[in-house]
């Protein structure tokens, strides 16, 4: 195991399901590329909500 927040950097289920549901255009472009502790996740985060 990897440790720390999110998932492992392999394209396993998180990755996959995360990448697949971009591409579907059912989440916000480039969100599924970001760190989960990265400055740019917390931001994605704001504008998900902001789209919603």
């Amino acid at each position: 195991a990897i440790p720390g927040p999110g998932s492992c950097g392999g394209m396993y289920t998180a990755n996959t399901m995360a990448s697949a549901i971009e591409a579907l255009g059912m989440s916000l472009p480039n969100s599924s590329a970001q760190a989960a502790i990265s400055d740019d996740k917390k931001r994605d985060s704001f504008d998900a909500g902001a789209a919603v």
